[in-house]
């Protein structure tokens, strides 16, 4: 669900920012979605209602699912985007790509207007649009009266409302496990990283003092001083004009 990457800031006009989570594949059951459309747009109203839009049906959502997806561990950092809820309405919307379970977030008006153009799968199959009389709302008279928990059937229902949340809940959680799993594994490829090289320069520094070593055994056998390979090297090879000639230029 993570991919490690940072949160972007709030998006500029015109723009969708990926986010560097993906949506759990529940999300929006549990959330009660019931369209079939590949982008669905998730916000707050000002009374706290939790929204799902997909251009072609708006109703609210559940709400406790929406709290427990967006005050996780892993989600937290949504909460520096403007979605809504607190008494005002949202600028921002969170953008959910049922294909990919990719999640964005664009301003509201940019939003909207994505999911006015894509292709809707009720349009598709029915032909059938109730046009609200606000311009570009397209709204599916039903779906109030297919969310109410009255009637016969409604325990079965919050049975599994708790049900998907559960799952939810699972997902993110697992989720969180494998964030932190990955640190761990980087962090002790950090940590091996360095003890190899504090390794290697203690190996290097071992064999340099046995090479001293050797060099002094040489000059108590034969009571000559014998020169370090690299100084005897430097002196040998360069002749004592040898600044000279580096800068000298050929004018003929």
């Amino acid at each position: 669900m993570s991919t490690g990457r940072p949160w972007p800031d709030r998006p500029a006009p015109g723009v969708l920012a990926e986010l560097p989570i993906t949506a759990p594949a529940i999300l929006l059951d549990a959330l009660r979605y019931r369209g079939g459309d590949q982008y669905v747009a998730v916000h707050l109203g000002p009374r706290g209602a939790v929204w799902l839009d997909d251009g072609v049906r708006r109703d609210a959502g559940d709400l406790l699912a929406w709290h427990r997806f967006a005050t996780h561990a892993v989600t937290e950092p949504l909460a520096r985007y403007d979605l809504g809820g607190a008494g005002h309405d949202a600028t921002e919307r969170l953008l959910v790509d049922r294909d990919t379970n990719q999640l964005s977030i664009g301003r509201a008006e940019d939003v909207t207007e994505l999911l006015a153009r894509q292709p809707h799968t009720r349009d598709r199959l029915t032909g059938l649009r109730t046009v609200d009389p606000a311009p570009g709302r397209v709204l599916d008279p039903d779906v109030r009266a297919a969310r109410t928990p009255t009637g016969p059937g409604w325990q079965a229902q919050a049975a599994r409302a708790g049900q998907l949340l559960d799952a939810l809940t699972r997902a993110l959680d697992g989720s969180q496990l494998q964030h932190n799993a990955a640190d761990v594994v980087a962090g002790i490829g950090a940590l091996s990283a360095r003890t190899s090289t504090q390794l290697r320069g203690t190996v290097a520094a071992g064999t340099a003092a046995a090479a001293l070593d050797n060099t002094a055994d040489l000059d108590r056998q034969d009571g000559t001083a014998v020169q370090p390979t690299a100084a005897w090297c430097a002196t040998a090879a360069e002749p004592a004009d040898h600044a000279d000639r580096q800068h000298e230029v050929d004018l003929s």
